[in-house]
């Protein structure tokens, strides 16, 4: 086996195993962490949520440009190889544009609720008393037991972008 031929298959490992944690990753998010999330009262939910959102926008961004860089690549080489399948080159084009699409998908579709959200906690965070925090987090007609059942839906998206696209990969990589 070439050196080549052992470097698309980790690359391919790579990319795979990657976005499909991923997926795994933000699935549970929706459906572990939010349920347990809605049980809280109000503060300490916006608090949690808060929390859950600023790791995961430090952690699950950045890890989506690996699965994203590694398709991109194993296009790239098939493209420049000998006797070059486009048929693979745009499955693993494609599939590096499906990893990358979290971030337009939560830029995009998820903002405004993420803004809602965010909105509840900073208002929940400045009042000292639990019963005044309440009241602040359900005023409207947007609670923010709703928000947060309605952002879990949204992030159900984001999953199923990044499952697609490991998917894609492991069928690409296995024709």
């Amino acid at each position: 086996m070439s050196d080549s031929h052992i470097s698309t298959r980790v690359i391919q490992t790579v990319g795979i195993s990657t976005s499909l944690i991923l997926s795994g990753v933000v699935t549970a998010c929706s459906v572990i962490v939010v349920p347990r999330l809605l049980e809280s009262p109000t503060p300490l939910l916006l608090r949690q949520w808060d929390n859950m959102y600023e790791q995961g926008k430090r952690r699950v961004g950045p890890l989506a440009i690996i699965p994203a860089f590694s398709y991109l690549y194993l296009a790239y080489n098939e493209h420049t190889a000998a006797f070059p399948a486009l048929w693979k080159v745009n499955a693993y084009t494609t599939a590096g544009f499906l990893a990358a699409a979290i971030g337009p998908y939560t830029w995009t579709v998820m903002r405004p609720t993420n803004a809602k959200l965010k909105t509840k906690a900073a208002e929940a965070s400045m009042l000292n008393s639990t019963d005044e925090a309440v009241e602040v987090a359900t005023l409207g007609t947007e609670t923010a037991h709703k928000l947060l059942d309605f952002w879990a839906m949204l992030n159900l998206g984001r999953a199923a972008v990044v499952a697609s696209s490991g998917v894609l990969g492991v069928w690409t990589a296995l024709n």
